[in-house]
């Protein structure tokens, strides 16, 4: 009699991962005031911005505390085209520097922000503007990075907190491009390179005005 065995090989399961979707995600909400002067050399504009926590930070949305950010921009006509600028500031978040630019990353501690750069007018009241940036931790920093590795339906989030002084420094350029869609309406684009953790930002927004600014025969 011829006997037979029959081997059996277990296939261990490789489990799917897909992308979850989560929409009308709150994050921190900002209040802004600003007071601006001409004086006979230059153009001084004052800008206090608070962050208020409503913004969930185990997503990247929030700081999870109360932020705030004081910003001196000083600004001068060269003509009619050009416009030279600088900006010396104070605050606990650099996220609140340019609420434009949605950073990849969030930063809590005091620091001192710098920025010089220039404004261009293009024509069709189009405004060009680009500017090196530095920002100068002053006390301990806690800096909370987000990153998503892997392919299409498989993705992992990774949350990263680092604490010392000096993780919170950063510097670059950024640029902004402003066009006028309508007296209300405007839509800005922009791109924000950083140097220092090498990571690249852009994106768009629009800006609605309630009420259009009267025209002026200055510049």
């Amino acid at each position: 009699m011829i006997g037979a065995t029959t081997a059996t090989k277990t296939v261990p399961s490789i489990p799917l991962y897909g992308y979850q979707k989560r929409n009308f995600r709150l994050g921190d909400t900002i209040i802004a005031g600003q007071y601006e002067t001409h004086f006979r050399p230059f153009d001084y504009n004052l800008t206090t911005t608070l962050g208020v926590p409503t913004g969930d930070d185990e997503r990247g949305l929030g700081a999870s505390e109360i932020t705030y950010s004081i910003n001196n921009h000083f600004e001068r006509f060269l003509g009619k085209w050009f416009i030279p600028n600088i900006e010396l500031g104070i605050g606990n978040s650099p996220n609140l520097d340019d609420s434009r630019v949605r950073k990849s990353y969030i930063a809590i501690g005091t620091n001192a922000h710098f920025q010089a750069g220039t404004g261009i007018q293009l024509p069709w009241n189009m405004n060009f503007s680009t500017a090196a940036f530095e920002e100068l931790p002053l006390s301990t920093q806690s800096f909370t990075s987000i990153t998503t590795n892997g392919k299409k339906g498989k993705a992992l989030q990774t949350f990263t907190t680092i604490t010392n002084r000096s993780v919170g420094e950063d510097n670059g350029f950024l640029n902004t491009l402003d066009i006028p869609l309508s007296p209300h309406i405007t839509l800005s684009g922009f791109y924000n390179r950083s140097l220092r953790n090498r990571i690249d930002t852009a994106g768009f927004s629009f800006t609605f005005l309630l009420k259009a600014p009267r025209a002026s025969n200055e510049p």
